[in-house]
């Protein structure tokens, strides 16, 4: 087996771990196996002279042949390698609710977040480099005299690491917030709702916080259900609130699938029900790169609620 052949082999044992459904969280990691992808793919680049970008008028008949039969290959490989993610986006929901106990998400799984993305990218760019790599007989020969430079291609890596931390850094968080009235949950004497919310930094590339939260209001108080770590309400007997058990469907206040792959995430709940019966549920997180705690930020979701079941304040 070549050199190029194993470092094929290594692209796609890479590619592979960034879409692998367990874990189902990399808890930051998912920036290195990208920058990973990202230096094997500069090597092949430059190991096949870049053939698969190359002008047609530049190559000569053998390279031509190559180029094309690699373009249809990697066609299929393409075709392949999406059919596997959505495969394992499915897997990854399935083991984050049997295994991880993760609530299970609102509608389909979602194959394509920040690590999809990603991945699909990268098979994309790289398909028709790594099936040329594959079949050449010998390595492009570059001149002695441009060896140096040849290498150049290789600080797009570095460059690719600072560009995602100034992003994670100076984007504005932006934020995703759905709810639902009535809930899936009832409750005699009161009415209930499902509030999810989603706060992310560098577009999903740098982290994210959620809410998830089940609130009822019965006309004296607002409050939620699902999280006995919670307050009990005054208003509500406290064998009913103790019929309502540690239910992560209902209140969760866990990182999910998918929010901590590229950024690593710590976050907290509270719940604070004031004399007017407004219930206050707020959630703060910090988020930071897996390499120390450079680029921290901190993030805040807050869902106010009143005793009727207004909704003052969300997001």
């Amino acid at each position: 087996m070549s050199v190029d052949q194993r470092l094929v082999l290594a692209l796609l044992a890479v590619w592979l771990l960034l879409i692998a459904p367990y874990p189902v969280s990399l808890d930051g990691w998912a920036v290195t196996l990208v920058l990973a992808l990202l230096t094997l793919d500069v090597v092949l680049g430059m190991r096949t002279g870049w053939l698969a970008f190359a002008r047609g008028g530049r190559l000569d008949e053998r390279e031509a042949a190559l180029r094309d039969r690699a373009f249809r290959l990697a066609f299929r490989l393409a075709a392949l390698g999406i059919a596997t993610m959505l495969v394992t986006g499915y897997l990854s929901a399935i083991v984050g609710f049997f295994v991880e106990h993760q609530p299970s998400p609102v509608g389909p799984p979602n194959p394509i977040g920040a690590r999809g993305i990603a991945a699909l990218l990268e098979l994309l760019a790289i398909a028709p480099t790594a099936v040329i790599a594959w079949l050449q007989p010998r390595p492009v020969q570059q001149p002695a005299s441009s060896w140096r430079l040849g290498w150049l291609p290789l600080l797009v890596v570095p460059f690719s690491a600072l560009l995602w931390l100034l992003a994670v850094n100076a984007l504005p968080p932006r934020s995703a917030l759905a709810h639902r009235v009535p809930g899936g949950l009832s409750m005699a004497d009161a009415t209930c709702g499902d509030f999810t919310a989603r706060r992310e930094t560098g577009f999903g590339f740098g982290g994210a916080i959620r809410l998830q939260v089940a609130v009822c209001w019965n006309g004296h108080q607002a409050f939620a259900v699902g999280d006995t770590t919670l307050p009990a309400p005054a208003s509500l007997p406290a064998e009913e609130h103790a019929g309502f058990r540690m239910d992560p469907g209902l209140t969760n206040c866990r990182p999910q699938s998918g929010d901590s792959d590229f950024g690593r995430i710590t976050q907290g709940c509270t719940e604070t029900i004031d004399q007017d019966g407004t219930m206050h549920y707020q959630v703060r997180g910090r988020v930071w790169p897996a390499a120390g705690g450079l680029g921290a930020r901190y993030l805040r979701l807050e869902l106010t609620v009143t005793r009727d079941g207004r909704i003052v304040n969300f997001g």
